[in-house]
């Protein structure tokens, strides 16, 4: 019994590398448990077995049995470390990783899957101690595949079952079969899961059949037939998966096994004869299996080339008439499934009705031409990974992120099939670079032992050179890393062949290992501050430059500073040096080719606009500026460091003045600006670098008053050059800070005393301590720390910040489609050389504002017009028969330019398209007319015949809603129309009701209403629906209109469920309030919505929601009041009035008063509940004079329409339920501008006195002795 647990203790964790070689590829991916509700990974068998032995593993370890450190697992820890930095900036940088525990479990959770993959490697290498062992895998490894090839023979013919992950229903674990044109996966979850296993494992155990039948000619027959069996058994298992990208990996491995094994022999003129031989016999077999076994995929993979007109000569007619033929859908789609869609239609009693219908479904060009599956790549996955990479090159876009379509997705589950793509999308070039750079080291020990004497170990390498180079062939077209059995199978062959190296060469392995850990460590240790910063410097730098709402594409640093892309754009396009416009030449105004100081703008320096030309033409015109200014960038980072290291002792130091330096806003902000401060900058530093380098090396004292001078001219010339100079002398000012702080530290110690030091109670280096963090704190503070955060986090998440680029792209379309072939003119606040960037074709534009930027050199950069009057431009242009356009674009979408709205006066403009997030809203400009109205309409066989009423008129405004009625109450559409006939006591000569007409949506309710009004009303009655009362279900009127009556303006609308107007009615009420703009013949407008959608409008009163019916405001309610409200406040000479209602009963009149200060729009709303609270508005107009008479429904007595404000309400209400209860601004802002230099200084306080006080260095050497224990 004691050998037998001697025994298990010393080879146990082999059985468990064997076991698990065997087990994770043949036990179907059944799951045991959701790890997170609603997506596809779960946890499953394996995932219990490969935590058992991980925590075999780690006892082992912890008792110091086992050598597991190499170069792989090194470069493995820096991919987990780039991960984990990766998932740190989706979250707080990039935000494409929500702070919600869905979204931070599930990109956890692939990242921990990574380590769980590679855990194979290190116990595969900790398990195997003698090529016995390793013959022992080899063994099982072939049992495997043949088990696996019986189970796919069982499933092609017997009807064994499958277990699939292909969606989420199968993932579940539903037994399945093949249908008829599926293709064979074997205990796999789907085909290319399996193939990709193949192409590890037939490729690594062919390499040792082929030494010892070719390169060394041994006569074990035995092994050689066994191997060769296998491999065709796993032949035809690949044939029937039928993968092409699979089968071309292959193909690809065993040419490579095949030239390495040849190129043993000792004749070389045999090597090319015997590889060629072996790779036609192997190719030639794999063929054959796919034509007999491969059924429909056979034709899948003939159309690779069958398309090719010289190919198909070559083609027998058996193999073309397998190639699909049909140009309707894609070649490997061969049943049509039709889309299912849901239409919502309307009956004849006004009810809507939701069908689901079939469509016939649309394929893309790619998919049509390339197939279905290389379509949805080309078209969906592929471009989505290139996204991800472009919003961090370095770090990408965290795990998990790059099939969502925003922030909050969640995806069930995540592929890109393109391994490479993937890893880019998801952890950035640092992340790329490690894992497969940890790849590439298994492959170079593997060449380091392929030439080895002993067939197995050379047999093994070269098969996992060939493995690996068409695994890495196949990655081109699947996930096949993060697939998990495949993964688990290649880190564990490929720990295998490692630690094969190792025992062929223990010593000179070890010796390796150690050398290049060494050899890292103490670079590290000497130029940490450069790593540090470095890393600093990805972060700040980074700007998502190929976003559409980027700060790069829409230059939103400078939107200004085009002249040196202006000026590469002309020399690209026309050859020669000057600022041109696509439509306007400085020749063209009589100036010559060269003369731009007509722009009165700075001359682009010709040096830095030659640095920017290679990089326009490599990439993206204009965004390849901002490459050429990243290296700049770089360079001025390395110069930076090069003079720390020449003038600075310490390495604290060196940190300290690269932390200042980059915490500088203005050198953060400079790489995104096509600024020559860039190039100047870099030539600054070179110059000061030069002179320290080869000019003679002074004491410290004499640094230091070096640098204090550099401070003082620093101070003199702040004043006079301008904030410019400030960047070029940040690098000195870093420095000085740096050097400065020495002998602040010295003195703190002196001052302390060391008797203090001596007694124990006040240690110098806490004093030095606090003085680093003071120190830190205040220079932080002073760059400043909170609005660097900003800029940093406004460069990762561009898509809420700038817009330009899509207004223009919005603009182009609206205008090609409202300009009706006549030529179209622009008028616009927008840069015209920004413009020019961006369109195709060229498109006139006008500048809005006499204060625009160029506008002094107006028929330099507009053409040559007069430009002294820009309204008579206007009307000139229009004479000309051109179409005139006009965007209110502004930065910020809650305020148009100032100029619009004296535009609104002298101009008649319609609203064509409000888009960009409100921030491109397009109009039309013709010459002002009269105000059109419509007829009104009524729901009463009563008209409104507005010719009848002159200045005077009288209207009851009456909003009701059906309120559930409370114990023996009743509250129904025949008590209300009673209501309705009780208000001709009043003599009014209208009625707009707003709200409920109908307690029940039907016909026959609405037949009940009709029959009762009348006879007994004899007034009209315009109805404006409340929230709930659908128009298309009760067909009551039009949804909205307006019409006059003398001088007053009637505007009804339908704000709907959640405020939204929906984008007919937003155009037809802002275009109405356009038309009011330049027509003095109306004094009074008023507007009717059920809804408050204007009680957000000042911010005191958006908590009285607790009063309404709506209780919160909505996007809609929102956008209503920077559409509508915010212009009708914009109207002047007219009064205005907003009735709403939708007030919930309660002790108090149901009565809202609002009019802001130094406003003509009066805010009003009142509620008819069926309740004692009901009150309703008598309207009596007389020319320019209004009287708005509430009215109770109870005759209770009101008080004035005033009385009923804001302070009326706090006052009932309390003030807890109607102020809005916001915090101190100004502490608000001094926290959050003290709080991140707080927690640099302490950081950086703490990090001090760790590396000072030795406690750092006595772990750092404990940790390094103990991994160093494990090579």
């Amino acid at each position: 019994m004691r050998r037998l647990l001697s025994w298990i203790d010393d080879r146990g964790l082999l059985v468990w590398a064997v076991a698990l070689v065997a087990f994770i590829p043949l036990f179907p991916k059944i799951p045991l448990a959701d790890v997170i509700p609603g997506y596809l990974v779960r946890i499953r068998l394996e995932d219990i077995l490969v935590l058992l032995a991980g925590l075999w593993w780690l006892v082992q370890a912890g008792r110091g049995r086992l050598r597991w450190l190499n170069l792989v697992v090194l470069g493995f820890s820096l991919f987990i470390v780039v991960s984990g930095l990766s998932l740190l900036s989706a979250v707080f940088l990039l935000g494409w990783v929500p702070l919600e525990p869905l979204h931070l479990f599930k990109s956890a959770l692939m990242l921990v899957r990574h380590l769980e993959y590679f855990s194979l490697f290190v116990i595969m290498f900790s398990a195997v101690r003698s090529k016995r062992d390793v013959k022992v895998v080899l063994v099982v490894l072939a049992l495997t595949i043949v088990a696996a090839t019986v189970y796919g023979f069982g499933q092609k013919q017997l009807g064994w079952p499958l277990y699939s992950t292909m969606n989420r229903e199968f993932s579940k674990g539903v037994a399945l079969q093949l249908s008829e044109h599926a293709r064979v996966q074997s205990t796999f979850a789907g085909p290319y899961d399996l193939s990709a296993f193949l192409v590890i494992t037939l490729p690594l155990l062919t390499g040792l059949p082929l030494l010892l039948g070719l390169a060394l000619r041994l006569k074990n027959k035995v092994v050689q037939l066994g191997l060769l069996l296998v491999h065709l058994a796993g032949l035809w298992l690949m044939a029937v998966g039928a993968s092409k990208s699979a089968v071309v990996a292959y193909g690809l491995a065993m040419v490579v096994v095949t030239l390495l094994s040849a190129s043993r022999l000792r004749r070389r003129w045999v090597n090319w004869a015997v590889a060629a031989v072996v790779v036609v016999v192997v190719l030639t077999t794999l063929s054959a299996m796919v034509v007999a076994f491969g059924g429909d995929a056979s034709g899948r993979l003939v159309s690779i080339v069958a398309h090719q007109p010289h190919v198909q000569r070559l083609l027998p007619a058996s193999l073309l008439a397998r190639v699909p033929t049909t140009s309707d859908r894609p070649e490997d789609v061969y049943v049509e499934m039709p889309d299912i869609v849901e239409v919502t239609t309307v009956t004849d009693t006004g009810q809507p009705v939701t069908r689901l219908v079939e469509r016939q479904r649309v394929y893309s060009q790619n998919a049509l031409k390339y197939g279905l599956s290389a379509g949805i790549r080309l078209d969906e996955l592929w471009p989505r990974a290139v996204s991800g990479l472009v919003r961090n090159p370095f770090l990408g876009s965290g795990f998990g992120t790059l099939n969502k379509d925003g922030p909050v997705h969640f995806t069930e589950a995540d592929s890109t099939d393109n391994q490479y793509l993937r890893t880019l999308g998801e952890t950035g070039l640092l992340g790329f670079a490690t894992f497969f750079g940890t790849v590439l080291l298994t492959v170079r020990y593997a060449w380091l032992a392929h030439r080895s004497r002993d067939p197995l170990v050379a047999g093994l390498s070269i098969g996992f050179i060939g493995a690996t180079v068409g695994l890495l062939a196949n990655a081109l077209y699947i996930d096949v890393l993060v697939a998990s059995k495949v993964a688990f199978t290649f880190w564990a062959m490929a720990g295998l062949v490692v630690k094969t190296y190792f025992l062929e060469h223990p010593q000179s392995a070890r010796r390796d290992t150690r050398r290049w850990w060494s050899l890292v460590g103490r670079w590290l240790d000497r130029h940490w501050p450069l790593v540090a910063a470095v890393l600093i410097w990805m972060v700040a730098t980074h700007a998502v430059p190929f976003s559409q709402r980027g700060v790069i594409t829409n230059l939103g640093a400078a939107p200004h500073q085009t002249e040196h892309l202006t000026s590469a754009r002309c020399w690209l396009e026309r050859g020669s040096w000057q600022r041109c416009r696509s439509t306007v030449s400085i020749g063209q105004v009589g100036l010559s080719e060269g003369d731009t100081a007509g722009l009165g703008l700075p001359a682009p320096s010709p040096i830095y606009t030659s640095w920017l030309l290679p990089f326009l033409v490599a990439f993206q015109f204009p965004q390849g500026y901002y490459y050429a200014n990243l290296v700049l960038s770089a360079f001025s980072l390395l110069l930076m460091y090069a003079l720390a290291v020449r003038l600075l002792n310490q390495r604290w130091q060196r940190m300290t003045a690269l932390l200042v330096w980059l915490a500088g806003l203005s050198w953060i902000a400079l790489p995104l600006v096509p600024s020559a401060e860039n190039l100047r900058l870099v030539l600054v530093m070179t110059a000061g670098y030069l002179a320290v380098k080869f000019g003679p090396r002074p004491a410290d004292n004499t640094r230091r008053w070096i640098l204090w001078t550099v401070l003082i001219l620093a101070v003199i010339t702040r004043f006079g050059v301008g904030p410019t100079s400030v960047v070029l002398l940040l690098p000195w000012l870093s420095l000085l800070a740096a050097a400065v702080a020495q002998p602040v530290l010295m003195s703190a110690r002196v001052l302390a005393g060391r008797r203090l030091a001596a007694a124990g109670r006040l240690p110098w280096s806490w004093l030095a301590v606090a003085a680093t963090g003071v120190g830190a704190a205040v220079m932080i503070t002073l760059v400043p720390g909170p609005q660097l955060w900003r800029v940093i986090k406004l460069k990762f998440q561009p898509e809420r910040n700038f817009w330009q680029k899509s207004v223009l792209d919005q603009l182009v379309g609206d205008i090609s489609a409202a300009s009706q072939d006549r030529p179209a003119t622009l008028i616009t606040t927008l840069d015209p050389f920004f413009v020019d960037f961006y369109l195709s074709e060229p498109i006139q534009l006008l500048p809005l504002a006499t204060d625009q930027f160029h506008f002094q050199q107006a028929q330099l950069v507009w053409g040559p017009e007069n430009y002294s009057d820009l309204p008579e431009l206007y009307r000139r242009q229009l004479a000309q028969g051109r179409a005139l356009f006009v965007t209110d674009f502004n930065d910020n979408r809650f305020q148009r330019p100032a100029e619009f709205g004296p535009l609104t006066r002298q101009f008649s403009l319609q609203l064509l398209e409000i888009g960009c997030d409100e921030r491109c809203s397009l109009y039309r400009l013709s010459l002002p007319q009269p105000y059109q109205p419509s007829p009104p309409e009524t729901i009463t066989t009563a008209q409104l015949d507005p010719a009848k009423f002159g200045e005077e008129l009288s209207f009851i405004v009456y909003s009701h809603r059906f309120t559930p009625p409370l114990a023996g109450e009743r509250n129904n559409t025949l008590l209300f129309t009673k209501k309705l006939a009780e208000l001709s006591e009043l003599g009014p000569d209208l009625v707009m009701l707003m709200g409920d007409a109908l307690h029940i949506a039907d016909g026959s309710q609405q037949k009940l209403f009709f029959e009762q009004i009348e006879p007994t009303v004899s007034y009209p009655i315009v109805y404006t629906p409340g929230n709930y009362d659908s128009v298309a279900t009760k067909l009551f009127g039009p949804e909205f209109q307006s019409f006059r009556i003398g001088p007053s303006v009637f505007i009804t609308l339908n704000g709907g469920p959640n405020g939204e107007l929906g984008a007919a009615q937003t155009q037809f009420a802002v275009n109405q309030v356009l038309e009011l703009s330049a027509d003095d013949t109306v004094v009074n407008v008023f507007v009717f919505t059920h809804r408050l959608s204007w009680l957000g409008r000042d911010q005191l009163l958006e908590p009285l929601t607790a009063i309404t019916n709506q209780r919160q405001l909505t996007s809609g309610d929102g956008f209503v009041q920077r559409q509508l409200f915010s212009r009708l406040e914009e109207l002047t000479g007219k009064s205005v009035y907003v009735f709403s209602g939708d007030i919930s009963p309660g002790k108090q009149p149901s009565l809202v008063y609002h009019r802001p200060q130094d406003s003509a729009v009066t805010y009003l709303a009142s509620a008819v509940n069926s309740r004692p609270s009901d009150v309703f508005l008598q309207v009596s107009v007389r020319g320019d004079q209004v009287t708005v008479l509430p009215i109770s429904s109870d005759s209770q007595q009101l008080g004035n329409l005033e009385q009923y404000s804001d302070k009326f309400w706090q006052s009932k209400l309390g003030p807890d339920q109607v102020q809005p209860g916001t915090p101190d601004k100004v502490a608000t802002g001094l926290l959050s501008s003290l709080l991140p230099a707080m927690g640099v200084a302490a950081g950086w306080s703490i990090g001090w006195w760790l590396l000072k006080s030795g406690w750092l260095g006595r772990t750092t050497a404990a940790l390094k002795k103990g991994l160093l224990a494990g090579v």
